[in-house]
């Protein structure tokens, strides 16, 4: 329950923007940029402080298509915001996650 312990008027709001581009039939490259705000952070992951908070995320994917449904990628997304949550715990203001994937479509 995000709303536990607070009052339930929370208000929050985000937008993405996302753009694949195909190198070539097995490698694309492709980013994301979202923005969320919420005015008591209960929903975005953050520090149970109540106040209003902004949260930037960029994440950066290089995939490889090795069969018609297989992908490989390989994700970097750095998170910018006020006291960021990783691991239930406040972090700096940045946050920065690699990953690896392996996504099989049926």
């Amino acid at each position: 329950d995000f709303n536990a312990g607070r009052s339930n008027d929370s208000e929050y709001f985000g937008t993405g923007l996302y753009t694949k581009y195909l190198l070539t039939d097995i490698i694309s490259i492709a980013g994301r940029a979202e923005y969320m705000h919420t005015d008591d952070q209960n929903i975005v992951g953050l520090t149970s402080n109540p106040s209003a908070n902004n949260l930037w995320s960029l994440t950066g994917t290089l995939g490889f298509n090795l069969l018609d449904n297989l992908l490989l990628r390989a994700e970097y997304r750095v998170d910018i915001g006020n006291d960021v949550a990783v691991s239930g715990t406040a972090s700096d203001d940045v946050v920065h996650t690699i990953a690896t994937q392996a996504v099989y479509s049926f």
